[in-house]
């Protein structure tokens, strides 16, 4: 295990952000940093070096990290080349005392390295559809981050699920090995917590075209819910990239007599966010394979409830703050949808909830937890 030992409390993390574009790793990689910056254990100086002309500007804007671009919106095979070649070297230049990858394990770099772990599909086997190249690149992907699990100074993810499945994957005996939730921002988690006027009929989502977030139950729990309740106005909000690949589900909701009850919002930003789940009766996420369910979280922090399923790191995120239904099941999600609507109380019970549990997921906490774990590295007393 590489160890860099210091008579000083300062500590340089250098974060190797090259493959971090917008969304969810970005997401995780800020609140990394502000983390740490509000952190009072020890002084940490952060390095940021990154491809995407999108996250350097996120970044850059925070103020709470510098940030290094030497590959410009690098393509992602690009970006592979330049961190097996390059990145060593530009950690070298940095005197970096720690390097922390996300999901994937870069050699040749001498100081202590840490990967966390926010993608389980990197520890399951690559789908058979898509080109060669793309499936070449995940082969590659998948081969990083196992590495890591036998390589890496410690291993660091984002959920006991994700952790569970690596297991299954390669017997680690290292002891800083664990779990940190980077969870919510803490003025977030702080705010004055309090009820919403919603709308009984308004449901919300947030997801993207991929296979495994089952948008198909989606829209046919509408239809369901159309059926067996006519009477009430349902009307399904989601938050997704725009794009060709949604044609086939407007064309099933169109099938199903439910394209009107649907609006596709595209990108959505905080403030935004923040309206819809407070207008709704509450969050439906019917994917079936999440690292960590987030959209959960940022749903309580706003009076939302979640309803997910049953399966993947779903009953972890939402504890009993979020009802579970059978993954796949569109009856069965629907009921669940029906059993809030029906139920004030109920739903009152699972908003007060979720206030509650959202208080063990902060940023802050995630950033005392990696100062810890840089300090342990670096022989620095905290």
């Amino acid at each position: 295990m590489n160890r860099v030992s210091r008579k000083k409390s300062g500590i340089h993390v250098v974060f190797n952000a090259v493959s971090t574009h917008p969304g969810g790793g970005l997401t995780v990689l800020l609140g990394m940093l502000k983390g740490l910056a509000s952190q009072d254990q020890v002084d940490i100086r952060a390095t940021v070096i990154c491809s995407a002309e999108a996250t350097r500007k996120a970044i850059a804007d925070q103020g709470i990290a510098e940030v290094k671009q030497p590959l410009v919106n690098g393509s992602a095979i690009k970006r592979q080349l330049w961190v097996n070649t390059k990145l060593a070297g530009c950690v070298h230049d940095l005197k970096a005392d720690i390097v922390l990858s996300i999901n994937q394990f870069v050699s040749k770099i001498k100081c202590p390295q840490i990967v966390y772990h926010l993608n389980v599909l990197r520890f399951m086997p690559v789908q058979p559809d898509g080109s060669m190249l793309q499936k070449a690149a995940e082969y590659l992907r998948n081969y990083s981050a196992v590495q890591a699990l036998k390589k890496a100074d410690a291993n660091v993810f984002e959920s006991a699920f994700i952790k569970t499945c690596a297991d299954s994957i390669h017997d680690r005996q290292n002891p800083l090995d664990q779990v940190i939730y980077i969870g919510l921002p803490d003025d977030l988690v702080t705010a004055e917590q309090k009820e919403t006027n919603f709308n009984p009929g308004q449901l919300f989502t947030i997801t993207s075209p991929c296979p495994h977030k089952d948008n198909t139950t989606l829209i046919r729990m509408v239809a369901e819910l159309v059926k067996i309740r006519p009477d009430v106005n349902w009307q399904l909000k989601i938050a997704a990239g725009f794009g060709d690949w949604w044609a086939p589900y407007k064309e099933l909701a169109k099938s199903l007599d439910v394209f009107d009850r649907i609006e596709w919002l595209g990108f959505i930003d905080q403030q935004q966010l923040t309206n819809h789940l407070s207008e709704s009766l509450c969050l439906v996420s019917t994917s079936r394979i999440e690292s960590f369910c987030m959209v959960a979280m940022e749903s309580m922090a706003r009076a939302c409830p979640p309803i997910v399923a049953d399966c993947s790191s779903m009953p972890e995120s939402v504890g009993d703050a979020g009802l579970l239904a059978v993954a796949g099941s569109h009856k069965d999600f629907a009921d669940r949808v029906i059993g809030l609507h029906d139920s004030p109380e109920l739903r009152k019970q699972y908003v007060t909830r979720g206030f509650e549990r959202i208080k063990l997921f902060r940023w802050n906490t995630c950033g005392e937890q990696f100062a810890t774990l840089f300090s342990h590295l670096c022989h620095v007393e905290s």
